[in-house]
């Protein structure tokens, strides 16, 4: 596996060029940017990439590059990517769009009798909810019991016979699909032991 290298040219005297070269790969470690950072000298205006010498790259090459970017639009220096391969230049198009989240440490925290209140409060709000569900549910079923519910025989027969008749297909279709994966799953751990025979016992 070829080492990760970089070499730095001006391609103008205002113009930085970085070469890259070899695996950059999360298996080996990159060189460090340090010489890199100190050339971006304040008479840099241009700072580009040639990518022709470079076998590999996963998301190490990213995170070479990312402080070197930083520090070029720090500088105001003219960032050219165009020498990098489309992969790398998409991922770090997308790792520029989204912008950092910061938390805010000056943030005051809420005390302890405000946060007792608020859950408190929540509290309340769902056992109201439970309170009334419970109630829908015993109304209804009293009217169920005394004969009373609007509830239709007709509406009940279709109920049964759609839960009924109506779902063979669908329920035979899922028991031969179970078996299916049983007889599948079972047979790979009991051919380990020889007992493939069983197959047919574990399905059953």
């Amino acid at each position: 596996m070829q080492q990760p290298v970089y070499t730095l040219d001006h391609a103008q005297p205002d113009e930085l060029r970085v070469r890259l070269g070899g695996s950059w790969n999360l298996h080996v470690n990159p060189p460090p940017p340090d010489s890199l950072l100190a050339a971006l000298a304040p008479e840099v205006r241009r700072l580009s990439f040639r990518a022709d010498e470079l076998a590999a790259w996963d998301t190490r090459l990213l995170i070479f590059l990312r402080p070197i970017l930083a520090q070029a639009r720090q500088q105001e220096i003219e960032v050219r990517l165009d020498g990098l391969p489309a992969g790398v230049q998409r991922l770090l198009g997308l790792a520029e769009a989204v912008p950092e989240h910061t938390l805010d440490s000056g943030a005051e925290r809420a005390s302890l009798v405000e946060r007792t209140g608020r859950r408190t409060l929540q509290l309340l709000a769902e056992s109201r909810s439970v309170r009334t569900f419970t109630g829908e549910i015993i109304h209804e079923l009293l009217h169920l019991l005394t004969g009373r519910a609007p509830f239709r025989r007709r509406d009940f027969f279709a109920f049964v016979q759609t839960c009924g008749a109506e779902s063979l297909p669908i329920v035979s279709l899922i028991a031969a699909l179970v078996g299916v994966i049983l007889s599948f799953v079972g047979a790979v751990q009991l051919q380990m032991f020889g007992a493939q025979i069983y197959v047919a016992n574990l399905v059953g």
